[in-house]
């Protein structure tokens, strides 16, 4: 038992690093709300995945799971104010001749 519940700690952790630390605390104290029920479902299913070490159902879910953050990121306002979202909706510096730190390219 105690080594599944490592597994099962170590699936969470992965799970949060997905969907924002801020965003896994939310969903764990609301899982059983019908507004997280979709949410909660893919991040189940990655969890099972991840202990149980498939590697493709592993991307595959990491990759659902993080489209439904961007198309409802308006709605999962936890998720939009986290590090994660604003690391993932980065914008690199854009070199403008107008910017005071314009460099030739």
């Amino acid at each position: 038992m105690q080594l599944i519940q490592t597994d099962i700690e170590a699936a969470q952790h992965q799970c949060a690093v997905i969907v924002s630390e801020e965003q896994m605390q939310e969903l764990v104290s609301m899982q059983e709300t019908k507004f997280y029920r979709d949410l909660t479902e893919l991040c189940r299913r990655f969890m099972a995945a991840h202990v149980k070490g498939d590697s493709n159902t592993i991307r595959l879910i990491t990759h659902k799971v993080q489209h439904y953050l961007n198309e409802n990121a308006d709605a999962l306002p936890t998720y939009k104010a986290s590090s994660k979202y604003e690391a993932d909706h980065f914008t690199p510096y854009e070199n403008k001749r107008n910017d005071a730190t314009y460099f030739f390219g």
